[in-house]
């Protein structure tokens, strides 16, 4: 998988939690607990009429504005407009040796793409790309990298889509690894 070609399908905010620190990748927390945290929390939305919306003081920080393609799931509901990272699990316990090919390891799980403005090389010059796109991208590229040196996966959570997955970053041998992303 390298980075998308074709024309984005949806946007979405990629945000954190207070206590999340991408320099620490911490929290880490077991993908089984994650999984039943996601599962817990989304019957106790489905059984609640009303819609919450995420506090917007416990998810203070934006990372960054993604995009997803024609590959992300949309049944039965598209991903969420905010994406929120609530922790960070290593790739190997969720049984993800490489970065390079990622393949759904879990039941359930399908594959799709996450992808930023590119913002390196000739890219920011061609594409004419405005301040706050240059700084959206560096931040998602800040992302990819501390999960690639860290082996690492971000866990997101969105009950009210009932939507959970991994952001897995590219492995470093394919072109615009910073600038997109596996989700599974």
């Amino acid at each position: 998988m390298t980075y998308p070609l074709s024309n984005p399908v949806n946007k979405h905010d990629l945000i954190s939690a207070v206590d999340v620190s991408l320099s620490r990748m911490s929290p880490t927390l077991d993908p089984h607990m994650l999984v039943q945290q996601a599962v817990q929390t989304i019957s106790e939305a489905g059984a609640t009429t009303t819609t919450t919306v995420p506090d917007s003081k416990k998810y203070p920080k934006r990372l960054a504005t993604i995009y997803t393609y024609n590959d992300a799931p949309s049944s039965p509901k598209p991903m969420s407009a905010k994406l929120p990272i609530i922790g960070f699990c290593t790739l190997a316990s969720i049984d993800i040796s490489s970065s390079s090919f990622v393949e759904p390891s879990k039941p359930g799980m399908t594959t799709c793409r996450f992808a930023v403005k590119r913002a390196d090389g000739d890219y920011k010059r061609k594409l004419q790309l405005k301040e706050k796109d240059i700084v959206n991208s560096k931040n998602f590229s800040i992302l990819c990298q501390q999960l690639r040196r860290n082996h690492c996966a971000a866990f997101f959570l969105c009950p009210m889509t009932e939507r959970a997955g991994f952001i897995v970053a590219l492995d470093d041998t394919f072109d615009a690894c910073d600038y997109s992303a596996y989700c599974l």
